[in-house]
């Protein structure tokens, strides 16, 4: 165990399973962490212990034929897609901060999700099994490792998006997806956010390989006046992408262009946020095709930074330091939303908006970590 203190707590990094399970029962109050690239979700909580599992990483098993992959927390999502790539498979759901150094854990204890949740579903719909350090200290495994065996209570789904609060993940076991043949994108800009969101309700209403479709400013100008980019990914064979970029012209209802630059390097800017002012602060909020606008127009309005992932189902904001919570508060509230604050600079961390941890929320948490030692849920 290497372990290093100062004054506001024990920092801990494991590489054994007993060291996380002692560290975790010497606590009152843990705090668990990895690769660092979403320190906003505990930001501002007292921890008396932080458990870095940077140390506890490595892919455990891998089956390319079943397409499941099971790894330590703390295993970086680069080592993950790098072992994927070399039999053509990948984690299609595009999870954010991939070469900023984000974990297999810290993806999925966010619940963050990219362009690719579109086609695929989110994250949460990936994860097979895991083992789990619960508020106890005790070790409990969760559902399988093949997707016929995940089977009765999905304590696996309950951890994705809880934000280390029920306790310590060992390992996860996950889904994995053969790569598309081909992929092209395209490209169509409008003048306001409703004529852009009525041509994503068309386009998803229509039998189109879609792999991805986001929304974001034009360029880098800002505001009430800046056109709308469209962006739309299409996956399959070659020639079918090719046919049906002519038929999404006349649905799209405006000029489309094919995106003729890296587009591995341009989805993964928009989905690794490098379009945020690292001095501001990130929120992701779940939206649809009906509530995303009204967001969207607050932040053109404001002029803050913004991206609309997959047909409108997340939408992201990059609010400079300046802003205050409580007018972040004052977009969200009276639409009855709550955002997760992934990355900030300042010490309000967690969720904003409405909360929504309700009863059944709060009996899980008595039943993992009924001491209250990993926080609020």
């Amino acid at each position: 165990m290497n372990a290093a203190s100062d004054s506001a707590a024990l920092v801990v990094q494991p590489t054994s399973e007993a060291e996380i399970v002692q560290g975790v029962s010497r606590a009152t109050r843990v705090r668990v962490f990895a690769g660092g690239t979403k320190p906003g979700p505990r930001r501002g909580e007292a921890f008396d212990v932080e458990l870095d599992l940077s140390r506890w990483s490595g892919v455990l098993e891998y089956e390319s034929t079943e397409y499941t992959l099971t790894a330590k927390s703390g295993t970086p999502l680069s080592e993950i897609a790098a072992t994927l790539a070399a039999n053509g498979q990948y984690l299609p759901f595009d999870p954010p901060f991939v070469n900023q150094g984000a974990t297999l854990g810290g993806a999925l204890a966010s619940g963050l999700s990219g362009p690719g949740r579109l086609r695929y579903g989110g994250i949460r719909d990936f994860v097979l099994g895991l083992r789990l350090v619960d508020g106890t200290g005790t070790v409990v495994r969760g559902g399988g490792k093949v997707v016929k065996n995940a089977a009765g209570f999905d304590l696996p789904k309950l951890l994705v998006g809880s934000c280390g609060s029920l306790g310590v993940v060992l390992e996860w076991t996950v889904k994995v997806f053969p790569h598309p043949p081909a992929r092209r994108s395209l490209v169509a800009r409008f003048s306001s956010i409703e004529l852009a969101m009525q041509a994503v309700v068309r386009l998803t209403q229509r039998p189109f390989d879609l792999d991805a479709v986001d929304l974001a400013a034009a360029g880098s100008v800002e505001g009430s006046d800046a056109p709308i980019e469209l962006r739309m990914r299409l996956a399959g064979e070659a020639e079918s992408i090719e046919r049906q970029s002519l038929a999404m012209r006349e649905v799209v209802g405006a000029e489309l262009s094919w995106l003729e630059v890296d587009e591995a390097n341009v989805w993964d800017d928009w989905v690794n946020a490098s379009w945020h002012e690292p001095t501001g602060t990130l929120l992701r909020i779940p939206t649809t095709v009906h509530t995303a606008p009204e967001i969207i127009r607050a932040a053109r309005a404001e002029g803050w930074r913004w991206r609309c992932m997959a047909a409108g189902q997340g939408t992201w904001l990059s609010v400079p330091r300046d802003v205050a919570k409580k007018t972040v508060e004052s977009i969200l509230k009276p639409q009855g939303m709550e955002a997760l604050v992934v990355s900030t600079q300042g010490e309000l961390g967690g969720r904003w908006g409405v909360r929504r941890s309700g009863a059944f929320a709060q009996r899980i948490k008595q039943a993992v970590d009924p001491q209250r030692r990993f926080g609020d849920f």
